[in-house]
């Protein structure tokens, strides 16, 4: 019987709690609350917010990302080294803007588009601080979509956080990141969404 040691285990968790993996549920449940909180809407306004988010949130970063691994520049698909970091950012901020530009152009303003907005701005101050120190983005990806879903649902989404620290061990227990490294993400994350989603976006009416 195969015995799982705990770097095993915490790159499975680093896997599946990267922040493209995370995003897919993440803008599916934005999409849905987004169309009943406007009204409703048919199953092609649905599919728009869908196509939008996901393909600018999520596909473009992760296929550009998958191409520079695959012409080895980059070292691996979770980009390790620093300095490889910052073409990937720079192509992530790009296709978050032009997603919340289609998003808030063709249907309107509403957190869907808040969050990709957010996400944005996010994504330029990560790119900003790995000019000169390497910050987890797992911490931010993990940390980001439970201040969302708790400005959403409310306490309810407490018990989630939990998930934090668990991301976060796994980052360090990989030697990806310093316990610094991961907890600077993590607030990051959380301080950054929080601001820009409850002290801008909802006094707004975004949602």
């Amino acid at each position: 019987m195969k015995r799982w040691s705990g770097r095993h285990i915490a790159r499975i968790i680093s896997d599946f709690t990267a922040p493209p993996v995370l995003a897919v549920p993440l803008f599916t449940l934005l999409s849905v609350y987004d169309q009943n909180h406007s009204g409703g809407g048919d199953g092609l306004d649905l599919l728009t917010r869908l196509f939008f988010s996901i393909t600018f949130g999520v596909t473009i970063p992760t296929v550009f990302i998958i191409f520079l691994f695959s012409r080895r520049k980059v070292t691996d698909l979770h980009i390790s080294v620093r300095q490889q970091r910052n073409v990937p950012y720079l192509i992530t901020i790009i296709s978050y803007f032009v997603g919340f530009g289609l998003i808030y152009g063709i249907i309107g303003p509403g957190v869907l588009a808040a969050v990709m907005l957010s996400s944005a701005i996010n994504n330029t101050v990560l790119a900003l601080i790995n000019l000169y120190w390497k910050i987890s983005a797992h911490a931010i990806g993990i940390s980001t979509p439970l201040t969302i879903l708790s400005l959403l649902f409310g306490w309810l989404i407490l018990p989630l956080f939990i998930f934090v620290p668990v991301v976060n061990w796994a980052r360090v227990q990989l030697k990806a990141h310093t316990l610094g490294q991961v907890t600077a993400g993590s607030l990051l994350g959380f301080g950054l969404t929080f601001v820009q989603l409850y002290f801008i976006f909802r006094p707004l009416g975004w949602f």
